[in-house]
């Protein structure tokens, strides 16, 4: 053999594989293409390593097949020992044997990478004779050393043993299992680790579950096979070691749950040890102590944690070896294959239970390098274990005359919600800063997919103003984009939302946005909701808003109430644009009852078998058995009593055990209510007539009811829009607050909240706008709810009472609600085109229910009845654009929030 560092210098183009520089660079191609296929253990710290074993089969590759492993090797020790420098190199944290002979070992577990050189010689082992005319398969010539000599070839390149290879591998397998038993040294690192004041005792216990997990049991399943190994090994001491596959047998069905446990932690293991690292500085110089101990080898505390994921990626390798040097038709290739498969199956399994920690531990190492804006503060729910990342990226800014720092915004589509950042590189790694208020998914509107409503609602008048500003929505997508088929425009329609015009780079890669956020909108879709929607009526009511009589159709559903007919069957009184209607739940249409025009709400005071109807201001009075009654002689018209007029809203309900119903006539600068207590006897309710006649209990008649009495008149100096019984009092919502009424003494009415108290400045600082929508009592406490926040207050002294020491509210809602109703432990807002339910306790985003022409029907909570409660409402899907849809919001008995709230 030459010598490596002769100057020889090969011939332009020469393909001599010969000359080392030939088979070097060579050599260094193929192995590049090698590791861009697959990952080692080290693969972090030295991304071109590669295994000796790898080194081998590319040397065999490239010299055609025509050497022997043995002769292979000797190449690949010729381009290391060159001088000055070799063409590869150990690494030295995992080839400490190659290390230190510095010679190429045919193993899986020795590693190496390539270094910037070219070796220059010529490997005379496998060059061709310098005799001419003597060519390979001739007998040679006079040449001592001609390598078409026989007995030169045998010598040099014929392995002089070919029963030592299967042992060696065998011996390896023994000899990676000893060393495996320090997967995670006990006496070098646990247990030094919860003897150090390093990490707080309190936190120790979680620490080690969360690092260490299971090891010591993998450390009892690898001792126990080395022990079995070494126990064989011994047997043949002065031999050849002839099976080990039942031993490897009976411990890989000892491999897949240990292992699945340990493996895809690592990566969360490493995340909190590089957080612990950096906010603990004695943790950081106990990493170190042990990086320099020599009793460890000066290994990593990482190297030791990867430790059971560098095993496991070796066995495959080790096996295939030992597969090669195998009879196929021994019993021992047959169980060999199955140890393969086994521990290919456990592999595979790792690999997937890794992905959903990889997940995770990407959501929390973003959520660590999250910052908002001054003054803003996101409770974005990211370290929750279930939360999933579909797609992140960045996306130019559809605004060319934007500086280029401001162009691109990173977006993260997560499972509940959309975020548009800035990123913003620092010497460590990368923050985030939120551009945007974040996007509830359910909320996202996303031209592409399949979205839930619409923007706006078409079907309704009050929609009018946002459809114009939609249109423009519309048509600047179309002409803001230079190239439309890349553009990319995320609607937020809620409060704080906003419409962003952005740009993708391929089409492929909308695509790939597109499909992230159809498919995080149908795993919400799939999850357990805190409300069911039970569609009461989904073909009767068409969406025919415009019609004004019964013969037209039925109009538009403003409202409902659920009655009880006399033989027990469960019924529903509906009141539309057109009239009154009735519907047997769960069967049949519903068929008119009453024509009437606008009707706005409606009541039932089930016990006196009395229809309360608002049309048109003017509150009416039927007598519900006769209605309903398909043979009831006697028109509509001849049974309504006319209450009162003008009536702007009214309330039924109990208050001091009494049964109340409570009429509202708005004024100016304030309003007037009358309490009327009913009186309508048994035997009117059972009458087969009814009065006959229309009277006016207030109004321009002063003709007196039969069925109500006047209890209380008051009034309160606002103008008022709701009213809620509570137990011995009246909740008045007004324009600015909440007034407290007391019937039994009219004089010491109080607001609520008083907003001369300076905890309340909030209410002033954010008056634009604001409304207050629904007050509800719960667990010693009021529940202020406004059309931009809700917060809670003491009901004994009307104090605040903050959320939690990060947010004096409860919640701030996302929609733009119209309505607010309770139901515990959920409070539920009514906008047009959502219903966004929040817990009542820590004001999270638990559902959103999205439609078009979303309203509030019937909510029996404000009556203090003592009844269950019920929630109906009427929305338009998409998928069902012509119809409304009358619909009860029940609650989910098995969610986890109602569990929790029994026990």
């Amino acid at each position: 053999m030459a010598a490596a560092e002769a100057e020889t210098v090969p011939a332009e183009g020469s393909t001599d594989p010969a000359l080392l520089s030939v088979l070097s660079k060579a050599f260094s191609t193929k192995m590049k293409e090698v590791v861009s296929l697959r990952e080692l253990s080290c693969s972090t710290e030295y991304p071109d390593a590669f295994t000796g074993a790898e080194a081998v089969d590319t040397v065999v590759e490239l010299l055609g097949g025509l050497y022997p492993r043995e002769h292979c090797i000797k190449v690949l020790n010729a381009m290391m020992q060159c001088k000055p420098a070799g063409l590869l190199e150990p690494v030295t944290e995992t080839s400490q044997k190659s290390s230190n002979r510095r010679v190429v070992y045919d193993s899986p577990d020795e590693t190496y990478r390539l270094r910037r050189v070219v070796p220059v010689g010529v490997f005379t082992g496998i060059a061709k004779c310098y005799v001419q005319g003597c060519e390979p398969g001739s007998e040679g010539c006079y040449a001592p050393r001609c390598p078409n000599k026989p007995h030169v070839y045998e010598k040099d390149v014929e392995p002089q043993e070919s029963l030592g290879r299967s042992t060696s591998v065998r011996s390896s397998i023994i000899h990676t299992e000893g060393v495996s038993i320090i997967i995670i040294s006990i006496g070098y690192i646990v247990e030094p680790l919860s003897q150090d004041s390093a990490i707080d005792p309190n936190m120790w216990p979680l620490f080690a579950k969360d690092v260490f997990n299971n090891y010591e049991e993998l450390q009892h399943i690898s001792s126990d096979l080395f022990e079995d190994l070494f126990a064989r090994q011994e047997e043949h001491a002065e031999g050849c070691i002839p099976h080990i596959a039942d031993i490897l047998l009976k411990h890989f069905e000892r491999f897949r749950e240990p292992f699945a446990r340990y493996v895809p932690n690592v990566h969360l293991a490493e995340y909190i040890v590089a957080l612990t690292r950096r906010s603990n500085e004695r943790f950081g110089h106990f990493l170190q102590m042990l990086q320099n101990n020599p009793q460890l080898n000066k290994q990593t505390f990482r190297h030791f944690l990867l430790r059971p994921v560098m095993r496991l990626q070796r066995y495959p390798l080790l096996l295939s070896a030992i597969i090669k040097k195998t009879d196929k038709e021994s019993e021992e290739y047959e169980i060999l294959m199955k140890c393969k498969d086994m521990v290919a199956d456990v592999a595979k399994l790792c690999d997937t239970l890794s992905v959903s920690v990889k997940n995770r531990v990407e959501i929390l190492t973003l959520n660590g390098a999250l910052t908002c804006r001054q003054g803003e503060s996101y409770d974005l729910k990211l370290t929750d274990p279930q939360r999933k990342i579909y797609f992140r990226g960045d996306l130019k800014r559809d605004n060319s005359t934007l500086e280029v720092s401001e162009k691109y915004i990173h977006v993260v589509v997560l499972d509940h919600i959309v975020l548009l950042t800035k990123a913003r590189k620092t010497s460590e790694s990368t923050e985030y800063k939120i551009w945007r208020r974040p996007i509830p998914i359910q909320m996202l509107f996303v031209q592409g997919v399949t979205n839930e409503f619409s923007l706006p609602s078409l079907l309704s008048s009050r929609t009018n103003t946002m459809h114009s500003t939609y249109t423009s929505i519309r048509s600047q997508t179309t002409t803001r984009g230079q190239v439309p088929s890349l553009s990319l425009t995320l609607v937020h329609p809620g409060r704080h939302g906003g419409t962003y015009y952005l740009m993708c780079n391929t089409p492929d890669e909308k695509k790939q946005w597109l499909n992230a956020v159809k498919n995080a909108k149908e795993n919400k879709k799939d999850q357990v909701d805190a409300f069911n929607l039970y569609s009461i009526d989904h073909s009767y009511f068409r969406c025919e808003y415009g019609v004004t009589t019964t013969q037209e159709g039925p109009g538009k559903i403003n409202c409902s109430v659920p009655f009880v007919s006399a033989n027990g069957a469960q019924k529903l009184a509906i009141g539309t644009s057109t009239g009154v209607y009735f519907k047997t739940i769960d069967q049949g249409r519903a068929r008119p009852i009453i024509a009437l025009k606008n009707v706005t709400q409606i009541g039932v005071m089930q016990k006196y078998q009395i229809l309360l109807v608002l049309a048109d201001k003017e509150l009416h009075a039927y007598p519900l058995n006769l209605l309903d009654n398909p043979k009831s002689p006697r028109a509509p018209s001849s049974l309504v009593e006319v209450i009162s007029d003008p009536v702007h809203f009214f309330q039924v309900g109990v208050c001091s055990g009494e049964d109340m119903l409570i009429y509202a006539r708005q004024k100016a600068l304030s309003t007037l209510f009358i309490a009327c207590k009913p009186t309508r006897s048994a035997d009117q309710i059972n009458s087969s007539g009814g009065s006959g006649y229309r009277s006016r209990l207030f109004g321009s008649h002063s003709s007196k009811s039969k069925w109500f009495s006047t209890y209380k008149e008051f009034s309160v100096g606002a103008k008022a829009t709701n009213l809620h019984f509570l137990k011995a009092k009246f909740a008045v919502v007004c324009e600015r607050a909440f007034e407290i009424i007391d019937p039994e003494d009219l004089v010491d009415g109080h607001t609520i909240p008083d907003e001369q108290d300076p905890q309340f400045d909030f209410l002033e600082q954010r008056r634009d706008g604001l409304k207050p929508l629904a007050m509800y009592r719960m667990q010693g406490k009021f529940l202020m709810c406004y059309n931009k926040f809700a917060f809670y207050v003491n009901n004994r002294n009307q104090q605040l009472v903050p959320r939690d020491e990060t947010s004096q509210f409860l919640c701030e809602w996302e929609s733009n609600p119209e309505h607010i109703v309770f139901q515990y432990p959920y409070v539920l807002a009514f906008d047009p085109r959502f219903i966004e339910i929040r817990h009542v306790v820590t004001g999270d985003l638990v559902q959103m229910i999205p439609g078009n022409d979303c309203r509030l029907t019937y909510y029996n909570g404000n009556g203090n009845t003592g009844e269950p409660y019920v929630i109906e409402g009427c929305i338009v899907f998409p998928e069902q654009p012509q119809h409304q849809n009358l619909f009860r919001l029940e609650l989910n008995q098995s969610h986890p929030d109602v569990q929790n709230s029994k026990a």
